[in-house]
């Protein structure tokens, strides 16, 4: 597993690398207050890295609120099984049949 993992971390790192080099032609990137030139594959991976940042920021209160409902769900399924521990047992799989039925 490991030979498959550097493997395919060697073939990304030449085809980046590859890609960088075919990329290198410098481009003006003209802000507010100054014009700055860069080679085209800096602004490539600046914008590609913003665009992760946003994401990760995006999707931070959804993995957050995930969290705090499955700590909640899961307080919720100790109140119960403290409630009536016949109900639920842990050795009959997901389809578990309540005793008293």
């Amino acid at each position: 597993m490991r030979f498959i993992f550097a493997c395919f971390l060697l073939v990304l790192i030449l085809l980046v690398s590859a890609f960088a080099m075919l990329n290198a032609q410098p481009v003006t990137l003209q802000l507010l207050v100054a014009k700055i030139d860069i080679p085209l594959i800096v602004s490539l991976f600046c914008a590609l890295f913003l665009g992760v940042m946003l994401s990760a920021v995006v999707f931070l209160g959804t993995i957050f609120r995930l969290r705090l409902r499955c700590q909640w769900l899961k307080s919720q399924l100790k109140r119960i099984e403290e409630a009536s521990p016949t109900v639920l047992t842990q050795d009959k799989g997901p389809f578990q049949k309540i005793e008293g039925t």
